[in-house]
């Protein structure tokens, strides 16, 4: 399980309703996979661990 802050949940589901998204689990999904794309991590042939040190290095800039 995840703990997210209230605030941010707010935000998530601003970003649910705005765009007719049914289920918060979805809009966070999409916030995800846009987020990943967003940083340039988002590829499907990259492993996991390579994933996260892009997301760490990106962070860090």
């Amino acid at each position: 399980m995840l703990q997210i802050d209230p605030g941010l949940i707010d935000r998530i589901d601003d970003y649910r309703f705005a765009h007719r998204i049914s289920s918060r689990a979805e809009a966070m999904r999409r916030l995800l996979t846009l987020g990943l794309a967003g940083a340039g991590v988002l590829d499907d042939e990259v492993p996991l661990d390579q994933v996260i040190a892009r997301l760490r290095s990106a962070s860090e800039d």
